[in-house]
């Protein structure tokens, strides 16, 4: 374990974080937090190979952000970059300068930090800190795409509805459907899907300024997760008549495996590069635990232990990494390739992101926070962690491979 006492600097203020000793060491679009970067204008020229990026906030050091979660809004704090390991840019955050500090509302997408803020019955998006466009509706964005420098974002209207934007213009819209994807690149453009539960309830395949309405098979009462992947719509499905969830995928369709449990939710695609897996938990209708499971077109992939939660998973071509563990503190994880164990992560640790980690140059990175015996930030690599001392967080991991062109 390595540790790293950086006060990131603005061109405002500096905040100094405190003294760092040596310590014993101790051992989640874009799908699978993989992406494909354009322009990113940053490190350009180098050799073409994948670049690990993390985002992070920092608070002043005598903030306690991690006790003070619903208030952190409203100080004054910094967003920062990190490419393969080296911090290249930050800017203010906050309520007063219109750029959330949670993880949810800020990524990084193609060489730049996207941020969306809500005031006063408006929405700003920013694009490292700086106004792209805005418009007179409060939306929460839930996806991003950047493609031939447009900028496309999806987002809902107090938890609700289905609303594409390119640069702020509003090109989908659909008050009563959900949002069952993120935006992907479905060849001809950008692309995503939303569903609408009705008597017979139907997907809406987005692509490239056009919408298909697929009607799903009579009996099927809602469809929960979906995405156009190559000439076939892959899509998870429930009937309340038969109790049963069906992956389908064109002309193919498999019930999915719950055993005894009630129901299953926090259903996700992910894409390898010649299959996709359905990543889903399973739960029980008296308590609040869960345990985790991935589907395939063939049925049941990977079943984990009774009550265990996943705090992150990723693929890699067709490989699923996941880091797994115990639901109840003190939070103690492992992480896995596929059905095999890697290494012991250890324990007291908090996953804040849903992008907490991801794979580059055949090395599995994680980012969370360690609690004991003090709050740190910490990043690993193949479990080689390093703590990094300011106060604060890192809010998401991706790896960007270069366009050939």
């Amino acid at each position: 374990m390595r540790i790293l006492n950086i006060a990131l600097i603005s061109s405002i203020f500096i905040w100094f974080s405190c003294t760092v000793r040596e310590v014993l060491s101790v051992e989640d679009n874009i799908h699978g937090n993989i992406g494909s970067e354009e322009e990113s204008g940053i490190g350009e020229g180098e050799a073409s190979k994948g670049k690990v990026y993390v985002t992070g906030v920092e608070f002043p050091s005598y903030y306690d952000w991690a006790s003070s979660v619903e208030q952190n809004e409203e100080e004054e704090a910094l967003i920062f970059l990190m490419a393969d390991g080296v911090r290249v840019t930050d800017f203010l955050a906050g309520r007063k300068h219109g750029v959330y500090t949670d993880p949810s509302r800020h990524r990084f997408v193609n060489g730049h930090i996207y941020s969306d803020f809500n005031i006063e019955g408006r929405t700003l998006v920013k694009r490292d800190g700086e106004l792209l466009f805005s418009y007179d509706t409060e939306e929460t964005v839930v996806a991003w795409a950047v493609m031939d420098g447009e900028v496309y974002t999806l987002a809902r209207r107090e938890g609700k509805g289905a609303y594409l934007r390119k640069n702020g213009v509003l090109h989908y819209e659909s008050h009563d459907a959900d949002i069952l994807s993120g935006l992907y690149d479905d060849g001809p453009g950008v692309g995503f899907c939303a569903g609408k539960n009705r008597k017979r309830c139907s997907v809406d395949i987005y692509s490239d300024g056009k919408v298909m309405e697929y009607l799903c098979p009579e009996g099927l009462d809602s469809v929960l997760v979906a995405e156009k992947i190559g000439d076939d719509l892959v899509y998870v499905g429930y009937s309340s008549e038969t109790d049963e969830y069906m992956l389908s995928c064109g002309n193919r369709s498999v019930v999915l495996e719950r055993y005894l449990y009630d129901y299953i939710s926090e259903f996700r695609i992910l894409r390898g590069q010649n299959c996709f897996f359905i990543y889903g938990e399973r739960s029980d209708k008296n308590d609040n635990l869960c345990s985790p499971a991935v589907w395939t077109a063939d049925g049941l992939y990977l079943d984990f232990s009774v009550y265990d939660k996943c705090f992150s998973i990723c693929a890699d071509s067709d490989t699923l990494y996941s880091f797994v563990g115990v639901q109840q503190y003190p939070q103690g994880m492992h992480a896995y390739k596929d059905r095999k164990e890697l290494f012991d992560c250890g324990s007291w640790m908090t996953v804040r992101s849903d992008r907490a980690s991801a794979v580059s140059e055949g090395k599995l990175y994680f980012i969370y926070e360690k609690s004991r015996p003090y709050l740190r930030p910490c990043l690993s690599v193949d479990g080689d962690e390093t703590q990094y001392g300011f106060n604060g967080f890192f809010s998401g991991i991706s790896v960007w491979q270069p366009v050939s062109h």
